[in-house]
């Protein structure tokens, strides 16, 4: 399942926090690969800037 699907499906929006959307990810996905350009373009639109979506992967990548 794509992030963007993923999301839609959960409803996550730009008002969800970085926290919540890692520890929903992991709860349904049991670990997240890396994010690929298509859901870095995704969370860009979503209003999530560079240095959110780096917090998200630097959270990806510890678990």
């Amino acid at each position: 399942m794509s992030l963007r699907a993923w999301f839609k499906r959960f409803d996550v929006d730009k008002n969800s926090t970085t926290e919540t959307i890692t520890n929903e990810c992991f709860s349904f996905l049991g670990s997240c690969e890396e994010l690929s350009v298509e859901d870095k373009k995704y969370l860009n639109e979503l209003g999530y800037s560079d240095g959110e979506i780096s917090e998200i992967e630097e959270i990806m990548d510890e678990k």
